[in-house]
């Protein structure tokens, strides 16, 4: 009779896919599968991490295949013996292939996908050698989103994480932190097919395999509708902050809405709706006057460019910083464009990476700094240059206390240290690709006093996309491309990071500016 331990399968359907062959009887299996594919019938690719998958493959999403058993038992039909092998121990020897993939929505975490063929011949290996087993796929797979095979445009193919050798390695390198994060189409600044019709048909099937955990988690749609809510209700309050710091917005006001304002049974629009009725008309102001300004916060904007291949290897910084102070007495005009003269700019390359180019994804410009000279930097300078740009030094003028730092109680005392807010395009991107590269690097509390020791009051963030996409009423966020034509913003070589962070910075603040300037339309 054929062994039926679940070990034994292991080294079986390993057999198919690596070059170790099924230990003999009463011979322990290989330490770790060495992962090359042998001709079984089929073939797997052998690829780098982030290499895309090639065309015609299909996918299982891992998670349906680990608890398969109980999420389709109308699929089997097993015995104990073949239960062990969805343990945790026999499972993870057969060296699973796992592929990543974003969805292309925001607030999302990446799907872990494995071959199709791979899950056929590890049900196969159990229906030949365990007795009364019957295992498959439902007919229905395509249909529920169990079995996907993605349009055939790089971008939308499933890439390469790893191939894994256990639980433990599954369980680390599948994290958030830890998949790499390009091509991350959710924030817009990954080129999608042109045809609608098949960028369409993938955010189907995107929503599919979304939708497949909810056969687990009942509760799952509650759950992303009050991270939505979560989300946006911060990107209101950012926008208000803005304008509070422009001087757009009195500080007396209360534009905010309350989680308790929303219900879990609104739809969309209604929910935007609420949102922007609290922040439309800020307040009326002459945008060819010099305005109030309130509060004299040092605006940094940073943007980080990564290797498209790893997102560990950060080829370039760009840094952008505004301090309120300089625009005392200067006119805003329209999209605050006369302010963006007082914008100043960086641009920092990285040694170790000089040799590295992004051309496949995205062109990268690293040589077209438009406002001014590139600074070579190595890895080890990175936290240097940050610790002066968020600990700003200047003072504000005693005029400029009595004049304009004021609250609704009147005149109040400047503090010792400057407010400082970090501004990003989907900022949360750049805070990772920052920790992922530097080693644990935490810009919103490391960078803001010496020694490296984290500050207890991590840096305020702003999220030129998140902002953008509430007064646009999207869920999508919208490429810096966009948003730059939208405001007319230079926009020239995007994907230098010197250039990006610049954009970010006016977008901010036009951003800022467009509820001033035209009343705010809610869509229904």
């Amino acid at each position: 009779m054929a062994d039926p331990s679940p070990k034994r399968i292991a080294e079986r359907v390993r057999a198919l896919f690596g070059d170790e062959p099924p230990a003999g009887e009463g011979q322990a299996g290989p330490a770790s599968a060495r992962f090359a594919p042998v001709r079984f019938g089929i073939t797997l690719p052998v690829l780098r991490t982030t290499q895309p998958a090639p065309p015609g493959l299909s996918f299982c999403p891992i998670t349906s295949i680990i608890h398969f058993p109980h999420r389709h038992p109308s699929a089997t039909f097993i015995g104990t013996e073949a239960v062990k092998s969805f343990e945790p121990y026999a499972f993870w020897e057969v060296g699973w292939h796992l592929y990543y993939l974003h969805p292309p929505f925001p607030d999302t975490h990446p799907l872990i996908l494995v071959p199709m063929r791979q899950v056929e011949a590890f049900f196969k290996d159990m229906n030949d050698h365990i007795p009364g087993c019957r295992i498959e796929l439902p007919s229905d797979a395509s249909e529920i989103g169990l079995v996907t095979q993605f349009p055939d445009d790089p971008i939308l193919q499933p890439r390469f994480l790893m191939k894994c050798p256990n639980q433990a390695h599954f369980d680390w390198f599948t994290s958030d932190e830890r998949v790499p994060m390009v091509p991350l189409i959710s924030s817009g600044d990954y080129p999608v097919p042109t045809n609608t019709s098949v960028f369409n048909t993938f955010k189907l099937q995107i929503e599919k395999i979304i939708g497949l955990d909810q056969i687990q988690d009942p509760h799952l749609p509650y759950k992303k509708k009050i991270s939505f809510i979560k989300r946006y209700l911060d990107f209101a309050s950012s926008l208000a902050r803005a304008q509070v710091i422009l001087g757009f917005r009195e500080m007396n006001t209360n534009p905010y809405t309350r989680e308790s304002d929303l219900d879990l049974s609104m739809d969309d629009s209604t929910i935007f709706a609420i949102i922007l009725e609290r922040l439309s008309r800020p307040k009326s102001v002459d945008i060819t006057e010099p305005v109030l300004i309130y509060d004299f916060a040092v605006f940094v904007s940073i943007d980080v460019e990564v290797w498209e291949y790893d997102d560990r290897c950060i080829l370039e910084i760009g840094v952008s910083t505004l301090d309120t102070l300089d625009l005392i007495a200067l006119r805003p005009q329209k999209h605050a464009v006369n302010w963006r003269q007082r914008i100043t700019k960086h641009h920092f390359r990285i040694k170790e990476n000089a040799h590295l180019h992004n051309h496949v994804h995205v062109e990268s410009h690293p040589d077209n700094f438009i406002y001014g000279e590139s600074e070579w930097i190595s890895m080890s300078d990175v936290h240097a240059k940050f610790v002066p740009i968020l600990n700003p030094t200047r003072l504000i003028p005693a005029a400029e206390r009595e004049s304009h730092y004021v609250a609704e109680t009147g005149i109040r005392t400047v503090p010792t240290t400057r407010r400082v807010v970090l501004v990003g395009h989907d900022i949360q991107n750049d805070i990772r690709y920052l920790r992922r590269g530097l080693g644990g690097f935490d810009i919103l509390r490391h960078a803001r006093v010496g020694g490296g020791q984290p500050d207890a009051r991590p840096l305020e963030t702003m999220d030129t996309a998140g902002m953008f996409a509430l007064l646009q009423q999207k869920k999508q966020f919208t490429s810096l491309g966009v948003i730059c034509k939208e405001y007319f913003i230079d926009g020239r070589f995007l994907h230098n990071a010197g250039n990006d962070a610049a954009y970010t910075l006016m977008a901010l603040m036009a951003i800022a500016l467009q509820p001033v300037e035209l009343p705010i339309t809610v869509f229904t």
